[in-house]
């Protein structure tokens, strides 16, 4: 593991995406998506918009759950979570799996920002 990284068991990495899940299914943060989906102007470029999208994960649900984990609530953290969590997946399918998911379910909230992804 690079220096200062903390490392994540098999099971902590299920039961962060598993809190992830459920905390992406919350009808406050469903709404809040729903609410910047609508908030673009059609000339808002989509890196604008994926910028948002980011923020608006971070600051609800990813930082408070990553920071639990020993990871920096920040976009450098949750970065770093995507890069362990992606290094893992390809050794567990059930962690690709659900990493999956929790992706899909994020893109699924914000179809101005994603298009038909």
């Amino acid at each position: 593991a690079a220096k200062g990284r903390p490392l994540l068991s098999d099971a902590d990495a299920m039961a962060m995406l598993d809190t992830l899940l459920e905390a992406y299914e919350e009808e406050s943060f469903v709404l809040q998506c729903m609410q910047l989906d609508a908030s673009w102007s059609p000339e808002q470029a989509r890196p604008g918009r994926l910028d948002d999208v980011e923020l608006l994960c971070l600051v609800e649900v990813v930082g408070p759950v990553i920071e639990r984990y020993g990871f920096e609530r920040s976009e450098h953290g949750m970065r770093e979570v995507n890069r362990v969590l992606q290094s893992m997946g390809q050794v567990h399918a059930a962690i690709l799996e659900k990493h999956r998911k929790v992706q899909k379910l994020v893109i699924s909230r914000f179809p101005n920002a994603f298009g038909d992804a």
